[in-house]
C-alpha cells in the first residue's frame, strides 16, 4: 500500500509537469512527447514482470500514472484557447502570470481527466505488481 502512495502522487506530479514543459515549449515537447507516446502505447501490464524481477514496483506505477496524466494535461494545455492568450497579452501579462492565471486554470480539467484515467491503471498494476513479489 505504501507503494502506490509513493508512486501514484509521483506520476501525477511528473506527468503533470512534463505537459506543461513539452505545452510551453517546442524543445519539450520534442524531448518528451516522443517518448511519452511510444510508453503509451505499451500496455502497463506488459512491464509487471521485469518489475518483479528488478524490484522496481514504484518506478512502475509513476511511469503508468504519469502517462494518462501526460497525455491529458499536454492536449489541455496545448488546446488552450488562442482568445484567452491573445486577451492576456493585450492586458499585459507576464509569461509567469500567463501560466499561472490562464493556462493552468485551463488545462486543470484535462488534469482532472488524467487522473480519472490513472487512478484504476496504476491501482491495477500495483496490485498485479503485489500479487507476482
Amino acid at each position: 500500500m505504501f507503494v502506490g502512495l509513493t508512486g501514484l502522487p509521483v506520476g501525477m506530479l511528473a506527468g503533470a509537469v512534463l505537459a506543461v514543459a513539452a505545452g510551453l515549449a517546442r524543445l519539450g515537447a520534442d524531448v518528451v512527447g516522443g517518448p511519452t507516446f511510444l510508453l503509451r502505447l505499451m500496455p502497463p501490464l506488459a512491464l509487471v514482470p521485469v518489475a518483479v524481477v528488478e524490484q522496481s514496483t514504484v518506478m512502475l506505477v509513476t511511469l503508468t500514472a504519469a502517462v494518462p496524466v501526460y497525455v491529458t494535461t499536454r492536449a489541455a494545455v496545448g488546446g488552450a484557447d488562442p482568445r484567452h492568450l491573445e486577451l492576456a497579452r493585450s492586458v499585459g501579462l507576464s509569461r509567469r502570470s500567463l501560466l499561472r492565471r490562464v493556462i493552468l486554470p485551463g488545462a486543470l480539467p484535462g488534469f482532472v481527466t488524467g487522473m480519472r484515467f490513472a487512478i484504476p491503471v496504476a491501482s491495477l498494476v500495483l496490485v498485479i505488481c503485489e500479487r507476482r513479489s
